[in-house]
């Protein structure tokens, strides 16, 4: 990737602070829109959330690409539950906050952040599904690219998964 590339927090929030997810078919629904778009669209997926009312995403790309990118997922997503839940009108608050990573430590703390957000509602951040941290511990990887945050704690595998951990756990 060329240097017009920068890794964004992505935050989508429902409209009126209400749940755009109401059960885990609408999630795994959310998720296979972004798995279709990452098939699609030139961008690096380094983490995400879905919790029930709002969405975390950390993505590399261009300014370009990346409203190119959220116009797909976010579409095709109303559309499914609009029709899926009989309701019009908007699903998502206004369109999706954007915030430039700054540096490597702005990014492990974004990382962190993503990732421990189900704390509050999941027994463990190990067992919440709708997270790209199950990746990093384990061999199942569908759509985030982990590379690049273990090749930054270690180039040793076992090492960078271990120093993921501690991470977490900090």
């Amino acid at each position: 990737m060329n240097d017009l590339y920068q890794i964004f927090h992505i935050i989508i929030r429902g409209n009126n602070k209400k749940n755009i997810f109401d059960n885990d078919s609408d999630k795994k629904k959310y998720l296979f829109y972004l798995k279709r778009a990452k098939d699609r669209i030139d961008f690096d997926l380094f983490s995400y959330v879905v919790m029930d009312n709002h969405i975390h995403m950390l993505i590399r790309t261009t300014d370009e690409k990346l409203s190119k990118l959220m116009q797909r997922i976010n579409t095709s997503y109303s559309k499914f539950y609009n029709e899926k839940y009989k309701r019009t009108g908007h699903t998502f608050e206004k369109r999706y906050k954007k915030i430039l990573c700054k540096d490597e430590a702005n990014f492990l703390q974004l990382i962190k952040y993503i990732h421990r957000n189900p704390q509050k509602i999941a027994t463990s951040i190990d067992t919440y599904k709708y997270s790209s941290h199950i990746e990093y511990i384990s061999d199942n990887q569908t759509i985030t690219d982990i590379d690049f945050l273990l090749d930054i704690l270690s180039r040793n595998r076992q090492c960078a998964i271990v120093e993921y951990l501690k991470l977490m756990e900090n």
